[in-house]
């Protein structure tokens, strides 16, 4: 989900020029030593999920996910009044392997203002984004161990190394507390609320660094 973090933050950039800035290289010593290995990805066919997305507290846009059999979509637009200073759009499409649990490409797209660029992935270098958030999905439970998952995006892998769950209350609901760190030189906290019921839906997802606040909610059917 680190996409999303970019996109926002080029969002709110006064520049009218496109120019991310590469992922910083992994610290070593941080990283966790034990791969999550995958059962399977937890991607079921015909799932449409929505997340309301607020960067400090304030509504930017939405973001869309569709589930096939063979693919997994995902689209964030701006909002109109997040739009107006800077419209984004990203766009990711992963064609899975069910009985591998793994992906075996995708690609992505993104688009601030009038500037976009393109990047295609393989299986063999990680897992998407989507293929990452199946393997948690089904990964998650009371007695999960730690560990991590390889994942890229925006044509730079990363290691994201994730803590046990934690089993607490969101806002009435029962859920999985996973908090994942990608470690960056600026280190990005992840944390992930699953609901406990046998889906492991993605109930609210939140990004915090130094330099930014984002959190987004799964929207009720």
């Amino acid at each position: 989900m680190r996409i999303l973090l970019l996109a926002l933050l080029a969002s709110c950039g006064s520049s009218a020029s496109f120019k991310p800035e590469p992922l910083p290289q992994l610290v070593a010593a941080q990283q966790a030593s034990q791969v999550i290995a995958p059962r399977e990805l937890l991607l079921v066919p015909g799932e449409h999920m929505r997340f309301a997305v607020r960067l400090h507290g304030i509504d930017v846009g939405k973001v869309e996910l569709e589930v096939g059999e063979t693919e997994v979509t995902s689209r964030f637009a701006t909002d109109s009044l997040a739009g107006a200073l800077m419209s984004v759009h990203h766009d990711l499409s992963t064609l899975i392997d069910r009985s591998n649990a793994r992906m075996t490409v995708a690609s992505e797209n993104l688009v601030v203002g009038d500037a976009t660029k393109h990047f295609d992935m393989d299986g063999k270098n990680g897992q998407s984004v989507h293929a990452a958030l199946g393997i948690l999905r089904s990964w998650v439970a009371a007695d999960a161990t730690a560990g991590f998952l390889t994942v890229q995006e925006l044509g730079h892998q990363y290691r994201l190394s994730v803590k046990r769950p934690l089993v607490e209350d969101l806002e009435g609901t029962k859920a999985f507390h996973v908090t994942a760190v990608a470690n960056t030189k600026v280190q990005t906290t992840i944390e992930i609320w699953f609901a406990t019921t046998p889906d492991h839906l993605p109930l609210r997802f939140e990004f915090v660094n130094d330099d930014y606040h984002v959190t987004a909610n799964l929207i009720p059917s």
